[in-house]
């Protein structure tokens, strides 16, 4: 039996993919050592505005933090891309993002090494 086609994840999908995207080359250029690409950033940003202006703050034990509450498939994209600008923002603090060389491979990873 052929499942039906849902017609409203495909711009969903393409979004999702666009946010990877971003961030990929965002890491691929820090790692060659370029400028981070105007475009990708703003990939980001835009969908770290839209989950950053969603997020609600906790109070959890002794302690607050922003949580991002996922009522919609989109808040995953936008969790993505608030987690990418996060690790860009912390690049004094941590190491460099690379990326692996091995055949057939191309993941990105923090070098701790």
């Amino acid at each position: 039996m052929k499942r039906p086609v849902c017609t409203d994840r495909a711009p969903k999908r393409r979004e999702t993919v666009v946010l990877r995207e971003a961030a990929y080359k965002l890491f691929i250029d820090e790692d060659a050592g370029r400028a981070y690409p105007p475009t990708a950033l703003k990939v980001l940003e835009t969908a770290a505005r839209e989950g950053r202006s969603k997020e609600r703050l906790l109070h959890t034990q002794s302690r607050f933090t922003w949580s991002l509450p996922f009522n919609e498939l989109e808040d995953v994209g936008r969790a993505f891309a608030i987690a990418s600008l996060e690790l860009l923002i912390a690049r004094r603090d941590r190491r460099a993002v690379r990326e692996c060389k091995g055949d057939n491979c191309g993941w990105l990873f923090l070098d701790h090494s």
